[in-house]
C-alpha cells in the first residue's frame, strides 16, 4: 500500500471513530466536509497517477523491446527504462500504444507531476485538519473495542501555589491514554447446584451430569413424553468423519492398533454422542451383547438405553404439565439450569442431572480455560511446556502440560463432528485456494517417527461463499488426498503448481489456476543475487516490472467496486496485453539462456505454468496470486511447528486439524478465537447434533459472554 493510500485509509478510520462517539451535529457536519475534500483530492491523485503510469508503461515498452532479445547491446536503454519504472510502477491501459509524440509526452508528464504534487499538498493539509479534529474530540482507544477504565489523580489539599502561596483552584483536566493489562489468574470454580425433591412422589434432582455415558437431554421439539436424541448418523453431516472424507491409506479408521480411548477416529464407543468411524465398533458391541451387557442405542446414539424393568418398578412418565413447561423453556438458548438431563437411577429415569460447566466430558477445565489453552497453542504457536511455565508465574501453581494435553484431546473428541460439517460447506463453494505443508507426526502405523506427514489447507475465496479455512491431516502428499478431500467439489482451485493437484483436473472436477507470485519469486531470487547497482541490468528485471504492473492493475480495479461482468471485461482489456507481452519476453529470454541456469529454470517454470497462471482472468473472485493461502493458513501452522516441533500422536494431529480449522475460520470471520471456542464448548452441550452447523464460525449468530466469576 502506498503512502497516500494508507493515509486515506487512516482518515476513513478516524472519521468513523468520530461519528460513533460524537453526537454534536456541527462536529459531524465538519467531519463530513473535511472527508469530502479528502475524497476529491484522493480521486484526483489516483487519476493522475494512472495517467502518468500509462505514459511510463508506453515508454518502458519502447525502451525494453530489445532488452530481452538475443542482442543484449542496449544496456543504457535498459538502465533508463528501469529508472523510469522505479519512479512509478508501470500499468497498462487500452490506450497503450496510441502513437503520441514522446517530446509532447514528456511535457505532459512534467505538468502532471506539478499538479500531482499540488493535490498531495492539499490532501496532506486536509488530513492534518482532520487529525486536529480527532484530537479535539478526544478519540479514545475504546473506539476500537478496548474496555476503558478511568484513573484520576488529584493534588493533596495542603498544596498551595509555589509562587505566592495562594490557594489552588481546579480549572480543568489533562487527559491522556495509556494501555494496561490485567494478568490472567488461575481460579478454582466451586459449582453449587441445589437439590430438590417432590413431596408427592419422591422424585429428586441429581447433581452435575458430566455427559457422555448416559442421559437424554430434553429438547424444545419434544412436546410429549421425553424421548432420546435422534441418532447422530441422522444428523446433517454426521457421516463426514475420516472414513467418509476418504482419507488415504494409513489414516483410515481401524488402522491405528493402539489409538487413545475415545480419540477422534478410533472407532471406540461414542459415549458422548460424537460420531466414530465405526471400524471395529460393531464386533465390540456384539461381544458386549453376548456377555449380557446393556443394549446400545442404534447408529451411535446418545448413550445406552435404560435397563428393562418390570412395569411396577418403572418410573412414571413425565407429566403433561412438565412436558409443556419444557416445550416453552427447556432448550437452548435458555440457561443451562433449564436444560436438564434425565439420567438412570435405581428405578429407571427418576433423576434430573444438570449439565456440567466443564468444557467436555472427562475434562477438569471450564470452557474458558480450555479455549485459552487451545488458542494459545494453535493460534499463537505457544507450546504446552511454555504454557506450563507461564501458569507457574500466575500464582505459583504449575499447570501440568499432560493435563492440558488431555483437555485438548477431550475437546477434540467432543467437537469432532464440526470438522466434517466444515468440509461439507467447503465442497459447496465455487472458488478455493489450496496449499500444503509438512508436519512430523509420531506413532503413525507402519511409519517411522521421522517421516514427513502433511497438513492440507483449503480456503474459500468466492464473494458469495462463506469464509472457510479448512485444514486436514494426511500422512502423505499423494494426489489421492486432494481427490478425497474435494470429492464432489466443482469449481476453480488456485494452487502453487504442485503436480499432485493435476489429478483433479484430469477427472474433470475442477479448473486449476496457477499463481503468478510463484512465477515472480524465481526471478526475484535472480535479481536479489546481483549487486545492488547492477540489478536493473539483469534480463529478469523488466520481467518483474511487467508482473508488478499486473498486480497494480488488479489492486486498483478492485477498489472501484465494479459489477462482476464489468470487472472481468476491464481486467481482461487491461491485463491481457501485458500478459501477452510478458509471455513473449520470457520466451525470448528462454531461447537465449542456458536452461540449467537460474534464469533458464525460472523461464521454464513460468512457461510450464502459463496456461494455469492466466486462468484467473476467467472468474472475478480469483486473483493473480495464491498468497492468501500461505498467509492465512500455512503461516500459522508453520509458526506453531517451529515451536512445538511435531504432533505426538495421530490423535494429536487430528485434534490439530480440527482446532486449526475452527480457529483460522473464526479469525477470517473476524471473531475472537478464544471466545468463539468457549461458545462452541458451551453450546455443544445444549444443542442437538442436528443443529451443530449453527456452531460453525461462518454461521454462528453471537458469542457467549464471560461468566460472572470472571468479572472483577
Amino acid at each position: 500500500m502506498k503512502g497516500h493510500e494508507k493515509a486515506y485509509s487512516d482518515a476513513i478510520e478516524a472519521r468513523d471513530s468520530i461519528m460513533k462517539k460524537v453526537d454534536d451535529p456541527a462536529v459531524s457536519q465538519l467531519v463530513k466536509d473535511i472527508m469530502s475534500n479528502i475524497d476529491t483530492l484522493y480521486a484526483s491523485i489516483v487519476n493522475l497517477e494512472e495517467m502518468q503510469s500509462r505514459d511510463m508503461y508506453r515508454k518502458f515498452k519502447t525502451n525494453n523491446e530489445s532488452l530481452c532479445g538475443e542482442d543484449d547491446s542496449s544496456e543504457a536503454q535498459a538502465g533508463d527504462a528501469g529508472g523510469d519504472a522505479g519512479e512509478a510502477s508501470p500499468a497498462a491501459d487500452a490506450s497503450a500504444g496510441d502513437g503520441s509524440d514522446p517530446e509532447e509526452t514528456e511535457e505532459e508528464i512534467a505538468l502532471k507531476k506539478a499538479e500531482l504534487e499540488e493535490y498531495r499538498l492539499k490532501e496532506r493539509e486536509a488530513r492534518r485538519e482532520l487529525a486536529e479534529l480527532v484530537k479535539k474530540t478526544g478519540r479514545a482507544l475504546s473506539a476500537k473495542g478496548i474496555r476503558t477504565v478511568e484513573h484520576r489523580s488529584e493534588i493533596p489539599d495542603w498544596l498551595v501555589c509555589p509562587i505566592c502561596g495562594g490557594e489552588l483552584v481546579r480549572a480543568g483536566e489533562y487527559i491522556t491514554y495509556v494501555l494496561s493489562i490485567i494478568a490472567a489468574e488461575l481460579i478454582l470454580v466451586k459449582n453449587v447446584v441445589g437439590k430438590y425433591t417432590c413431596k408427592r412422589c419422591g422424585f429428586s434432582t441429581g447433581g452435575l451430569h458430566a455427559g457422555g455415558s448416559a442421559g437424554r437431554p430434553v429438547r424444545r421439539e419434544q412436546s410429549g413424553a421425553c424421548s432420546s436424541d435422534a441418532p447422530s448418523s441422522q444428523a446433517d453431516g454426521a457421516g463426514l468423519d475420516k472414513a467418509s472424507k476418504g482419507a488415504p491409506a494409513g489414516a483410515e479408521a481401524g488402522t491405528e492398533p493402539k489409538a487413545e480411548a475415545g480419540a477422534p477416529g478410533t472407532g471406540g464407543a461414542p459415549d458422548d454422542g460424537a460420531p466414530g468411524d465405526g471400524a471395529g465398533a460393531a464386533p465390540k458391541a456384539e461381544a458386549e451383547a453376548g456377555a449380557g451387557a446393556q443394549p446400545s442405542s442404534k447408529a451411535g446414539g446418545s448413550g445406552p438405553e435404560p435397563p428393562v424393568l418390570p412395569p411396577e418398578e418403572r418410573a412414571p412418565e413425565v407429566s403433561p404439565a412438565f412436558a409443556e413447561l419444557l416445550s416453552e423453556h427447556g432448550c437452548y438458548p435458555c440457561p443451562p439450569w433449564l436444560n436438564p438431563v434425565f439420567a438412570p437411577g435405581k428405578r429407571g429415569y427418576n433423576a434430573i442431572h444438570w449439565p456440567s460447566i466443564a468444557a467436555a466430558p472427562h475434562c477438569s477445565a471450564d470452557p474458558w480455560l480450555a479455549s485459552h489453552v487451545i488458542t494459545c497453542k494453535y493460534a499463537f504457536g505457544i507450546p504446552l511446556y511454555r504454557q506450563e511455565s507461564m501458569s507457574a508465574l500466575l500464582d505459583g501453581r504449575r499447570l501440568p502440560r499432560s493435563t492440558m494435553d488431555r483437555w485438548i484431546l477431550a475437546g477434540a473428541k467432543e467437537l469432532s463432528l464440526l470438522h466434517g460439517l466444515a468440509l461439507r460447506d467447503l465442497r459447496r463453494c465455487g472458488c478455493l485456494n489450496g496449499d500444503e505443508t509438512t508436519m512430523q507426526t509420531h506413532g503413525e502405523p507402519g511409519r517411522p517417527d521421522t517421516a514427513k506427514s502433511f497438513f492440507w489447507t483449503f480456503l474459500s475465496c468466492g464473494a458469495a461463499d462463506p469464509r472457510i479455512r479448512y485444514v486436514e491431516y494426511a500422512p502423505t502428499r499423494a494426489s489421492s488426498v486432494p481427490l478425497a478431500i474435494l470429492e464432489g467439489f466443482r469449481g476453480f482451485l488456485q494452487t502453487d503448481g504442485y503436480p499432485g493437484y493435476a489429478a483433479l483436473e484430469r477427472n474433470g472436477q475442477v479448473v486449476l489456476v496457477g499463481c503468478l507470485s510463484h512465477v515472480r519469486r524465481r526471478f526475484v531470487e535472480i535479481v536479489h543475487g546481483m549487486e545492488r547497482g547492477k540489478r536493473r541490468e539483469s534480463r529478469a528485471y523488466p520481467i518483474l516490472d511487467m508482473i508488478r504492473s499486473v498486480f497494480m492493475i488488479e489492486r486498483r480495479l478492485r477498489k472501484l467496486d465494479l459489477e462482476p461482468k464489468e470487472f472481468l471485461r476491464r481486467r481482461e482489456e487491461l491485463v491481457l496485453p501485458i500478459l501477452d507481452d510478458l509471455r513473449g519476453m520470457i520466451e525470448k529470454v528462454q531461447k537465449s539462456t542456458n536452461p540449467g541456469g537460474l534464469l533458464g529454470k525460472a523461464c521454464t517454470y513460468a512457461m510450464n505454468q502459463w496456461e494455469h497462471v492466466s486462468g484467473y482472468l476467467r472468474h472475478p473472485d480469483l486473483t493473480p496470486s495464491n498468497n492468501v493461502a500461505e498467509r492465512e493458513c500455512i503461516k500459522p501452522i508453520v509458526i506453531g511447528r517451529k515451536n512445538y516441533l511435531f504432533c505426538g500422536s495421530v490423535s494429536g494431529a487430528e485434534a490439530a486439524e480440527l482446532y486449526y480449522t475452527l480457529i483460522l475460520s473464526a479469525i477470517a470471520n473476524e471473531l475472537d478465537p478464544e471466545r468463539y471456542l468457549a461458545t462452541v464448548f458451551i453450546r455443544s452441550r445444549l444443542l442437538p447434533k442436528e443443529r451443530w452447523e449453527e456452531l460453525l464460525p461462518w454461521r454462528i449468530a453471537s458469542l457467549e459472554e464471560k461468566p460472572e466469576y470472571h468479572k472483577r
